[in-house]
């Protein structure tokens, strides 16, 4: 499972979940607030090397449905998250 990064903004302590990607925590485990924020974080990049390389055409030329909502959920999130900045900075 994938590890997200989370902060409250009332007590101000980090945290990191494991969870799927669907899932959203919201409460914070010390003050019990409704005021979790997911942080954006850098994704994992896997690099192939020597006889660990994929063949060429190996994956298939489709991309599955569950890679595109995925994608599309987190371009949404990101938005939603620079807007958010956007409207704390003013």
């Amino acid at each position: 499972m994938p590890r997200y990064s989370y902060q409250c903004h009332e007590c101000e302590k980090d945290y990191i979940f494991r969870h799927s990607y669907k899932e959203i925590k919201k409460e914070c485990p010390d003050c019990n607030k409704q005021i979790l924020v997911r942080n954006l974080t850098t994704p994992a990049v896997i690099k192939y090397s020597g006889e660990n390389y994929p063949k060429k055409g190996s994956f298939g030329n489709k991309t599955g449905q569950v890679v595109v909502e995925t994608i599309e959920a987190t371009r949404a999130e990101i938005k939603k998250q620079k807007q958010s900045l956007k409207d704390r900075k003013s």
